[in-house]
């Protein structure tokens, strides 16, 4: 995933005048999808990973949207529930 500082820094090799599309999506967005009252809290490290993931292996022809965070959110849940379990045993 590219910080903010990457982003700026490849918009400099545009002409300010030039017309782009973008869509941007941050940490924030994955952490305030997390339900805390379903027992998940998200660390910053796992919202940094979310992003990562999605920025890296997003559908071009489906993009990034909500969905696809609760998506990613819900892979990770799973991730920890398997994790625990198989701490348990």
């Amino acid at each position: 995933m590219a910080t903010v500082r990457e982003v700026i820094e490849r918009l400099q090799h545009y002409d300010l005048d030039a017309h782009v599309a973008v869509s941007l999506w941050s940490t924030d967005d994955v952490l305030c999808m997390v339900d805390e009252d379903d027992g998940l809290k998200l660390t910053q490290e796992q919202a940094n990973k979310i992003i990562d993931d999605i920025d890296h292996h997003h559908d071009a022809s489906i993009g990034i949207n909500w969905e696809v965070i609760r998506c990613h959110i819900d892979f990770l849940e799973q991730d920890l529930e398997d994790t625990k379990e198989n701490d348990d045993e």
